[in-house]
């Protein structure tokens, strides 16, 4: 059969959005590891400052997948209100938006 451009070269593969295997598996330990004695310990080691929280956010990222980082703002905002809503946003988000803003300002120029 010859290659038709815009078409899929195998129809019938895996669904959009389907994990394969590995991802699975990942998951499925990873959601084992937060069991109620787990969140015990962790409490405990939070109270006593022995516990870095990038472990548990790694953890619960393959666990539960990475939160959505969407922030919706309606209507006109004035420069007092957007330092506010920069000040809420997590700094990897923060410094996405400047590079981003900073592109842009190249390309205008």
């Amino acid at each position: 059969m010859a290659f038709v451009k815009g078409q899929c070269a195998n129809p019938l593969g895996r669904k959009k959005g389907t994990q394969n295997k590995v991802t699975r598996d990942v998951r499925a330990l990873a959601q084992k590891l937060f069991d109620p004695a787990y969140w015990r310990l962790k409490k405990k080691q939070l109270s006593q400052g022995k516990c870095h929280p990038a472990i548990e956010r790694t953890l619960l990222a393959y666990a539960y997948g990475e939160p959505k980082k969407t922030l919706k703002v309606e209507g006109e905002i004035g420069v007092k209100e957007k330092r506010s809503v920069l000040e809420q946003l997590p700094d990897d988000v923060v410094a996405t938006l400047a590079a981003r803003a900073a592109l842009e300002s190249e390309t205008v120029n």
